[in-house]
């Protein structure tokens, strides 16, 4: 429970805008697409975007990213933040803006196109932030070390069954510290675990 307290809750938006031929008989150009997310992480973009939605530029930069799928012509602008609204509100910003790039300055023979507009996410994403691993990481190592006393402490599982697995001497398939053998197990069920 308390795990959940400390979580950070992050929500993604995404919009996508795809770089379109101005001639129809002239393919897509992929590179042209590298070219435009180059110039959507630029400060040319980023700047004018952080006054707009009132965050620093670092935060932006940290919060928002630009992908190129594979071989694809088009791009992903996507935003992660602490508020649903805010997430997709950037997210429109940056693709707002890199389509008033494209208009001032156009790449020869291309145009960009948004084909969505990003909107506030619902649900919070699965992502876990840094205080949550870190508590998931102590709450491991804890039941770990409980655990392992049960085991190997004084007269614990483990000690109960090192005397007649250490007189095996090797000739079976397991290891004598991993050896759970039940009262029930017969010389039959110990033979078909031998290595030969």
């Amino acid at each position: 429970m308390w795990y959940t307290l400390v979580r950070p809750v992050h929500y993604s938006a995404e919009a996508l805008v795809v770089i379109v031929p101005n001639n129809p008989a002239v393919d897509a150009s992929v590179a042209i697409t590298g070219v435009w997310a180059g110039v959507g992480s630029s400060d040319a973009v980023l700047a004018p975007v952080a006054d707009r939605v009132r965050v620093s530029q670092s935060e932006l930069r940290r919060d928002i990213s630009i992908s190129q799928p594979q071989n694809v012509p088009m791009l992903s602008i996507r935003a992660t933040t602490s508020d649903s609204d805010s997430a997709a509100a950037w997210v429109n910003a940056v693709a707002a803006q890199l389509l008033a790039q494209d208009q001032q300055n156009p790449v020869a023979g291309y145009r960009l196109q948004q084909v969505t507009q990003a909107r506030p996410p619902a649900d919070a994403d699965g992502t876990v932030g840094s205080l949550g691993v870190l508590g998931a990481a102590l709450l491991g190592a804890l039941m770990g070390g409980v655990s392992g006393r049960s085991f190997t402490g004084r007269g614990g599982l483990i000690a109960k069954i090192h005397g007649p697995a250490q007189r095996m001497q090797g000739r079976y398939l397991f290891d004598h510290r991993a050896v759970l053998r039940s009262p029930d197990m017969t010389k039959t069920d110990m033979i078909r675990n031998r290595c030969g």
